[in-house]
């Protein structure tokens, strides 16, 4: 429906159509993600403390880190963060437009730092979105129990699914529920839909004859497990979503509110899961080498006023604050 040529979803935030309802829902769920982040840590600081503090509880292996491995996937998280930032534009038509790219960007910049992070934890490679999402999602799951990052579902269709870590009364409700919604339970929403998308995803493959003569049987998507569904598979999501899928969710005609805190809230998840990320790799690889190449970084960045944009900058300030402290 339109009204003097405004959608009414446009003029009063109502969504009709099918792209209008899912980019509603993503958006709605970017908001209590980060609306989560406010409320447990208030800032990047307080974020940044809990996840030291919770690092010093842990061990990790000692093997011999290669820096041109972490090198090559930072400096590829940083010019891809760093990428979206520049995107910014007051124009609201403008950042329409770049919310199309921006889940390809934000989760190329997690995906990458992730990379360095699973080497980091595992010694060898992944070179692999799935196997990548999965090391991560293990270990912040199961090890490093760091809000919003280690709430997950798992389960499958023929024994139902089961919520890790969300508090006790978490529960999904409808993904178009605005009145009166908990941000929590969006977020329960959010990662059992993901769930459920990732084994509607499964196609179930055919057995070889060697596994027909070990008497394997097939696995049918009703057993499917995909093991756990964090807020990383969401992003996956958005990005399969924006770059083959359904581009024109992103750009449908959304309240202008609703197209700028997207954007917005979109960039504030990724500057806290890199400092989630990068954090560990300090903890590995140690402060003073992490500086040396961030120091490299800023001698590559030839762009005018570049970094002062920087959000790696920025974080970089804290983590100099957060590690000094005894």
């Amino acid at each position: 429906m339109s009204i003097f040529g405004q959608s009414l979803y446009s003029m009063l935030g109502v969504p009709e159509t099918e792209s209008e309802k899912a980019f509603d829902t993503y958006r709605f769920y970017l908001e209590c993600f980060k609306d989560d982040l406010k409320e447990e840590y208030s800032n990047l600081d307080n974020l940044a403390k809990k996840i030291w503090a919770e690092y010093q509880s842990l061990t990790f292996g000692t093997g011999t880190i290669d820096q041109k491995i972490i090198r090559r996937f930072l400096f590829i998280a940083w010019n891809t963060e760093y990428l979206a930032k520049t995107n910014i534009s007051p124009d609201v038509e403008v950042i329409k437009i770049s919310n199309q790219w921006r889940p390809i960007q934000a989760y190329y910049s997690i995906y990458s730092a992730g990379e360095a992070v699973s080497y980091v934890l595992n010694g060898t490679l992944t070179e692999s979105h799935a196997k990548c999402i999965k090391n991560l999602n293990t270990f912040f799951v199961e090890r490093a129990k760091i809000r919003p990052w280690y709430f997950a579902y798992s389960g499958n269709n023929r024994k139902g699914f089961t919520p890790h870590n969300l508090p006790s009364g978490a529960k999904p409700i409808n993904n178009l529920s605005r009145k009166n919604t908990k941000h929590i339970d969006v977020i329960a929403t959010c990662l059992q839909a993901e769930h459920r998308n990732r084994i509607d995803d499964f196609e179930p493959r055919k057995l070889t004859k060697e596994q027909k003569k070990k008497g394997e049987k097939k696995l049918l998507k009703v057993d499917y497990d995909p093991k756990y569904t964090t807020l990383l598979n969401f992003l996956y999501r958005l990005r399969i979503k924006s770059n083959y899928k359904d581009a024109e969710i992103f750009i449908s005609n959304s309240p202008d509110s609703y197209v700028k805190d997207f954007s917005k809230n979109l960039s504030i998840l990724v500057n806290a899961t890199l400092i989630l990320l990068e954090m560990l790799i300090i903890k590995q690889w140690g402060l003073a080498n992490f500086e040396k190449l961030f120091n490299d970084y800023l001698k590559s960045i030839k762009l005018p006023n570049a970094n002062g944009e920087l959000p790696i900058k920025q974080r970089m300030e804290i983590y100099k604050k957060i590690i000094s402290i005894k």
